[in-house]
């Protein structure tokens, strides 16, 4: 059987491993979340370019899997020279990690804030950035610390994870200021002033930390936003599955979630969604 390879955003993290871990024909390889934030895409188009190079100059795949949506072109004009290439179609990551009840995640439901236990460990959010400004990330980072080193994922969290990153928590390379409060929370309110919902992704990979976490930037967020009369802020918690991950994976010459590039084809994508 001919090895196969997926290259992820970091926070699909959990997913992946569930599905793919156990199977000794699969290569992962996960890249740090953040990638499709930065104006330039080619930068994000770049690095994954060269996880794919890398990858085939070493083996001879049969299909490599990128676990990311069309994420603002960021993936178009990517190609192979041997394996065919598996892409979803779909605008952005939230389908995968939320199933098929929510297919179109932000494209159908604007101004909602999505959280998953990908999101929460690896990506930077605005409670998130509330307490690092703040000075108030000590006992989150802590407790993130011990979640992580008793997790049987520690390896890539250690290598993507937000709490962990030094670069993300070093003032000095930040250029931080310290910001009193009400400062701090006048910036995070211009970072989430149009968020109406914010939804937890639950797919049996929340621990409690996550869940707890998820419940205090919810706090947060709604009182933030009720003082400045900005309207209420709804937390939802969307029931969801690996389904259309699985699909995407395992089954994509059926799916009509994946498109299959050939190889020595740059890739094409966004006129095809």
């Amino acid at each position: 059987m001919k090895q196969r390879a997926i290259i992820s955003c970091g926070a699909l993290y959990g997913e992946v491993n569930e599905l793919v871990l156990p199977r000794s024909d699969w290569d992962i390889e996960f890249l740090p979340q953040g990638l499709h934030d930065k104006p330039d895409s080619s930068i994000m188009r770049r690095r994954i370019q060269d996880k794919i190079d890398e990858l085939e100059s070493k083996t001879d795949y049969e299909r490599i899997v990128l676990g990311y949506g069309l994420c603002g072109g960021g993936i178009e004009g990517l190609s192979t020279s041997g394996a065919n290439l598996i892409v979803p179609k779909v605008h952005d990551c939230i389908p995968l990690l939320a199933g098929d009840k929510n297919l179109k995640g932000n494209m159908a439901e604007p101004g909602t804030y999505y959280l998953s236990r990908g999101w929460i460990d690896c990506s930077s959010d605005a409670y998130k950035e509330h307490l690092f400004f703040s000075n108030k990330l000590k006992s989150w980072r802590n407790r993130f610390l011990d979640y992580k080193n008793e997790a049987k994922e520690s390896a890539p969290v250690n290598n993507i994870g937000w709490w962990f990153n030094k670069d993300r928590l070093d003032p000095e390379k930040r250029k931080r200021e310290r910001f009193d409060r009400e400062t701090s929370r006048k910036i995070t309110l211009q970072c989430v002033g149009n968020y109406r919902n914010l939804a937890l992704i639950e797919n049996d990979l929340l621990e409690t930390i996550h869940t707890d976490y998820a419940d205090k930037m919810y706090e947060f967020l709604s009182e933030l936003l009720t003082e400045a009369r900005r309207g209420d802020l709804e937390f939802k918690r969307l029931d969801a599955s690996l389904d259309s991950l699985r699909e995407v994976l395992f089954q994509p010459e059926t799916s009509g979630l994946t498109h299959i590039q050939s190889s020595n084809e740059p890739l094409e994508l966004e006129s095809k969604i």
